[in-house]
């Protein structure tokens, strides 16, 4: 599970989920905040509901990690130097 945070408390996990009604299976993001569940969503833009992605965005490069170009697909890789 892959998790990151922003400074003000909401933090982001990639879950999978699978044998759940409403056709909710699939990879999730997970948003929470302190702790508490939030909400499930699809992609990275929906998480701009909860906060400024650029928050999340300084986190990961601090870590070493950058954005994919398309945006669509929560998916962070080693950033070349």
């Amino acid at each position: 599970m892959t998790k990151y945070g922003t400074r003000d408390g909401y933090s982001v996990e990639v879950v999978q989920l699978a044998g759940t009604s409403g056709n909710h299976d699939g990879q999730w993001l997970r948003v929470r905040y302190h702790g508490y569940y939030v909400a499930d969503v699809r992609t990275v833009t929906e998480l701009e509901k909860y906060f400024p992605l650029s928050e999340v965005e300084e986190s990961l490069t601090a870590a070493g990690f950058r954005w994919p170009a398309s945006g669509r697909r929560w998916e962070a890789w080693r950033g070349t130097k």
